[in-house]
C-alpha cells in the first residue's frame, strides 16, 4: 500500500502506462485521430492542473522553509521536505503530459503514434 502522500509521485507513471481513469462511453467509438484530439484537449487541462500543483505546492515548500515549519509526529522532520512531494508529483505529470501530446500530435500528423502504451495494445 502506497502512502497517501506518496501517492502524487505515481501520477506521472500511471500516466505513461495509459492506466489514468476515462469515461469510455463515447470515446471508444471514435477514430484514432478523434481519439487524439480529444486526448490533445484534455491534456491541456492536465497540463493546466500539473502547472498549479508545482506552483502552489513550491509556495508552500518555500513558506515552510523560511518558517522552519517541523512535522508534530513521532519523527520530527521540517514540512518543506513532506511538501516538497506536491511540486515534483506536478512536474513529473506535466512532464508526462507533454510526452502524451506530443505522441497525440504525431497520431494526428502521421497517423501513427511515436509510441504505444499498455492501454492500446
Amino acid at each position: 500500500m502506497v502512502n497517501g502522500r506518496c501517492r502524487i509521485l505515481l501520477g506521472g507513471y500511471a500516466l505513461a502506462k495509459g492506466h489514468h481513469v476515462r469515461v469510455d462511453i463515447l470515446f471508444e467509438r471514435f477514430s484514432t485521430r478523434a481519439k487524439s484530439i480529444v486526448d490533445i484537449i484534455g491534456g491541456m487541462f492536465l497540463l493546466l492542473i500539473a502547472g498549479t500543483l508545482v506552483v502552489v505546492g513550491f509556495s508552500y515548500v518555500i513558506h515552510y522553509f523560511q518558517i522552519g515549519a517541523i512535522s508534530s509526529g513521532g519523527m520530527e522532520m521540517p514540512l518543506w521536505v513532506q511538501w516538497s512531494i506536491v511540486p515534483i508529483g506536478g512536474l513529473l505529470i506535466g512532464l508526462q503530459g507533454i510526452v502524451k501530446l506530443i505522441n497525440d500530435f504525431a497520431m494526428i500528423m502521421r497517423g501513427k503514434p511515436l509510441y504505444v502504451t499498455e492501454e492500446e495494445e
